[in-house]
């Protein structure tokens, strides 16, 4: 909580800026007084000033103590003086002063030869144990150990488990919970353990209120961008709040006599998208932390083909096609053309689907229309892809003996 009002914080601004000009001290505590100095404006800007004065202040003291020194360190990185090289070399200096602070012990691991893993794990599991609520370490330890699935770290599980709690509860805002989350819950699936996986996903729900937002007109872009927008929540298992949001939607619109809006499908569509994984021949549904989702995918599909025909919008059958692989989607899209001539959107998605069916020569007749319309697909690079593509199929029919080429192959 800010305790200060506009006026006060001023006024502490302006002492700071004029103490570190005049020369005289601010205070026996130099972290402190870097906080000020570089850290407590409204912008970095204005901030700038004061942070150099400071900097010059404590490079002209003749024997600095320890905490001195570490305020001069981080004053010049805020400032962007130090780069990667003369970084790590201030560290090591660091560290001969100030052996046991956590700030320093992590900034060395840092620092420490990638291919020294273990040693880059002792010097932050150090820091831990100088500040068990350090952020940074804790995320730098819980990201590693999430990456590296064999957990090759030296870190005893019971030790890593306190570490991600810790996070989780210190973590600041959303963002942060969601990942120190999804680090429980991965481990927790690792580990065969149900009921921990289950429980992290519902302390999340009630802790982010998710199960509380609101779909009205008003608040539903906001609210389907937080249950649908963050695919952290999908690697959790709770893609379900965002396909209950979703199939709610869809049907309230059915029962209104009306299309889905525009905004629901274009988020069906994204979801789909990352549902069923990377846009390439014989598309699968994607695997995830459990397993791939077909039930998510089938679930959207039903609610768009249970939606009254006469009421399906060009933008339907653009989403509806995302439900398949590159040759189901032909008919769906060819469906959303014909329902408006003028969604470029769907012609180029079109195009890429006879891409990769082989229909080419429509796909450039596709793309060689729409090249002066400016449509929301990268034309030249989808006619570099048709390109390298004929040339690929040429050079493999040159492989081919002309007696076991077919009729088709021939005729090209």
């Amino acid at each position: 909580m800010d305790i200060l009002g506009p006026g006060r914080r001023m006024a502490c601004r302006v002492t700071v800026l004029w103490g570190l000009f005049a020369g005289y001290p601010l205070g026996a505590d130099p972290l402190g007084d870097y906080f000020q100095a570089c850290e407590a404006w409204g912008s970095r800007d204005a901030s700038r000033a004061t942070c150099s004065a400071l900097v010059e202040r404590l490079s002209a003291l003749a024997s600095p103590v320890p905490a001195e020194r570490f305020a001069l360190f981080k004053a010049r990185v805020w400032l962007g003086d130090a780069s990667q090289g003369t970084y790590c070399d201030a560290v090591r200096a660091l560290d001969g002063y100030l052996p046991d602070h956590p700030e320093v012990l992590f900034n060395s691991a840092l620092c420490t030869d990638p291919r020294r893993p273990k040693r880059k794990t002792e010097l932050v599991a150090r820091a831990l144990e100088a500040d068990p609520e350090y952020t940074e370490a804790l995320e730098y330890l819980a990201r590693r150990v999430w990456l590296n699935k064999n957990n090759a770290l030296g870190v005893d599980a019971a030790t890593l488990a306190r570490h991600r709690r810790t996070l989780y509860e210190v973590a600041e805002g959303d963002s942060g919970r969601i990942d120190a989350a999804m680090y429980i819950h991965a481990a927790a699936v690792d580990d065969g353990d149900r009921n921990a996986a289950a429980a992290i996903r519902e302390k999340l729900r009630r802790d982010l209120a998710l199960d509380a937002l609101d779909y009205g007109p008003e608040h539903r872009a906001e609210s389907l961008q937080r249950t649908c927008g963050d695919e952290r929540l999908f690697h959790l298992d709770l893609e379900g709040l965002c396909l209950d949001a979703l199939v709610f939607l869809a049907r309230a619109a059915a029962d209104a006599g009306e299309p889905i809006p525009g905004d629901v499908l274009g988020r069906m569509g994204d979801v789909l998208d990352g549902l069923r994984g990377p846009h390439v021949k014989g598309i699968r549904d994607r695997s995830w932390k459990t397993g791939p989702k077909p039930d998510a995918v089938a679930r959207l599909k039903a609610v768009l083909d249970a939606h009254p025909e006469p009421l399906r919008s060009s933008e339907h059958y653009r989403a509806y096609a995302r439900t398949a692989d590159w040759a189901g989607r032909v008919g769906a899209l060819r469906r959303a053309v014909a329902v408006d001539s003028g969604n470029s959107a769907a012609q180029c998605d079109l195009a890429v689907a006879l891409t990769w069916t082989g229909e080419r020569d429509e796909a450039r007749s596709i793309y060689t229309n729409l090249s002066a319309t400016e449509p929301p697909c990268d034309f030249a690079s989808a006619l570099s892809t048709l390109d390298d593509l004929d040339l690929q199929e040429e050079m493999r029919l040159r492989r081919i003996p002309q007696a076991r080429r077919t009729p088709r192959e021939k005729a090209r």
